[in-house]
């Protein structure tokens, strides 16, 4: 008999969309194993729950900065469920308790464990300097935390075990930074690739540019400027090199097996591109607000050759497998993996 499933998250210009692309995909997933009575609850602009229905999923929309009150009365509505699984920054305590109430099982996803816990199970996809917080958590929350949990999307299956011949060139490269306003970050990356003349820079814009697109063309008039794709996993995979986002992208150039280039483009990715960068090699260089296209250019020199781009690439894939999601499955709902 199907679990009545809801999940809760957030998303939209100043949240981004990671959390909201990863749970519709985690859905999926779960739809695949029998789940079917499925429901979300989602926090943000009207563009975030019609990407839900899009997807096929009931959805109740909440507005930005929702009150743990108002948050109940729409649990109440719904009802109970089986298993709830939360991933958005603000999964405090205080909204863990509420969702208890409403739920026999609450799961929260989170790769920066920078709260409190008081539900059943923690998964971080993440390796941080850290967890500290376990240890002022419920002692009845369980805790699993690792790359080996990162939850890739269904289409990254397909490289687990993949070969890749890197081209002995730099002629292309991809510039994805997710779905919130990282102008600063594309705009850098446009100066600093635009010194490389040999190279066509692809750059993949969030639902929250505006005049991005026009900026980045007037600094380099051949690039390829695109909206939201629905094959990243294509466009990494047949790139010679990345400049990416320290959260979600970092891991899926790594799967892909794509030379990369980390930017934090989000206070809370400094230290997850800290510890990339200190347990796989991938390049980084830091914050957006304090990078320069000096230090980009830089980078990217480095891994003009192939001896090092190969080097990196490897380097890299010792941290996943790709198996992360089907390890949470098991946890969900079978039996467990190694």
């Amino acid at each position: 008999m199907a679990n009545r499933i809801l999940f809760r998250t957030r998303g939209g210009p100043t949240q981004g969309w990671g959390n909201v692309f990863r749970l519709a995909a985690f859905a999926d997933l779960c739809k695949e194993r029998g789940e079917t009575d499925i429901h979300f609850l989602v926090e943000g602009p009207k563009e975030v729950p019609a990407f839900i229905e899009s997807r096929g999923y009931p959805v109740t929309g909440l507005p930005d900065e929702v009150s743990l009150e108002d948050e109940g009365a729409a649990l109440e509505a719904l009802g109970r469920f089986d298993l709830v699984i939360m991933e958005m920054l603000e999964c405090h305590h205080l909204r863990q308790r509420l969702l208890k109430r409403f739920a026999d099982k609450v799961v929260v996803f989170d790769d920066l464990l920078d709260h409190t816990y008081e539900c059943d199970l923690v998964i971080c996809g993440q390796d941080l300097p850290s967890f500290g917080n376990i240890s002022i958590s419920s002692p009845a929350t369980r805790f699993e935390t690792g790359y080996d949990y990162f939850m890739f999307a269904p289409a990254y299956r397909r490289y687990i075990g993949k070969e890749r011949a890197l081209n002995s060139e730099v002629r292309t490269a991809l510039v994805a930074f997710g779905g919130g306003r990282y102008d600063v970050a594309y705009l850098k990356a446009a100066h600093a690739l635009a010194r490389f003349p040999q190279v066509t820079p692809t750059f993949i814009l969030g639902p929250a540019a505006t005049r991005l697109g026009e900026d980045l063309q007037a600094i380099l008039p051949e690039a390829k400027i695109l909206g939201r794709v629905d094959n990243m996993d294509e466009m990494l995979f047949n790139s010679d090199l990345a400049i990416v986002s320290a959260g979600y992208l970092k891991l899926e150039s790594a799967i892909t097996r794509t030379p990369a280039i980390m930017i934090a483009t989000q206070w809370h990715q400094i230290p997850l591109a800290e510890e990339f960068h200190a347990k796989a090699g991938m390049a980084s260089a830091g914050y957006m607000g304090f990078t320069t296209p000096d230090e980009l250019a830089s980078l990217i020199t480095q891994l003009l050759p192939m001896g090092s781009r190969q080097q990196t690439v490897e380097a890299a894939l010792k941290a996943v497998d790709g198996k992360g999601s089907d390890r949470v499955l098991d946890l969900l709902f079978g039996e467990e993996t190694v």
